[in-house]
């Protein structure tokens, strides 16, 4: 979509959908609806480098699986820094910086499952890392710090973590539902 002012763009920075073995890398997007959409099957898809910031979703991804984020930072955007949703399962990420978003650093939600956070620093957000309706998912190392909550599971089940740092928050990890 056709942007009227750099003040706001509007539409996608960029949009992939039913696209899969696209490797994206170094790439910047300010002031999108979408800085980044992979949306329905677009599957097994690498994104390196990519800043993604004050847009309304940094990174968003609908019913798309075995996709790898790498290096990205996705901050101060009106809703989420990376998202997965719906049957978003065996993603990737690693070395993400999710900061000072209004609503979630990163979110899993609805079935988005078997997926890895290697390295992700979220801090500032309503919500650091929420896993809704998400299972058997692993986070190996988090810095999740000055958000209302750190890390949320709601009604999700077998998801670790093997490291986090969850400071200044109102709530640091929170099983809700969740075993």
């Amino acid at each position: 979509q056709k942007h009227t002012t750099f003040n706001n763009r509007y539409g996608y920075g960029l949009y992939l959908s039913s696209k899969s073995y696209v490797s994206l890398d170094k790439l910047n997007f300010l002031r999108y609806n979408y800085g980044i959409n992979c949306y329905s099957d677009s599957n097994n898809n690498t994104i390196t480098s990519a800043t993604c910031n004050s847009n309304k979703y940094g990174i968003y991804y609908y019913t798309s699986n075995n996709n790898t984020v790498t290096s990205a930072t996705c901050n101060s955007n009106s809703q989420y820094g990376i998202y997965y949703n719906n049957n978003c399962n065996n993603s990737t990420i690693t070395s993400a910086t999710c900061n000072s978003n209004n609503s979630y650093g990163i979110y899993y939600n609805n079935n988005c499952n078997n997926s890895t956070i290697t390295s992700a620093t979220c801090n500032s957000n309503d919500y650091g890392i929420v896993y809704d309706l998400s299972s058997n998912n692993t986070i190996t190392s988090a810095t999740c710090n000055s958000n209302m909550c750190g890390i949320y599971y709601y009604n999700s089940s077998n998801n670790t973590i093997t490291s986090a740092t969850c400071n200044s928050n109102d709530y640091g990890i929170v099983y809700d539902l969740s075993s």
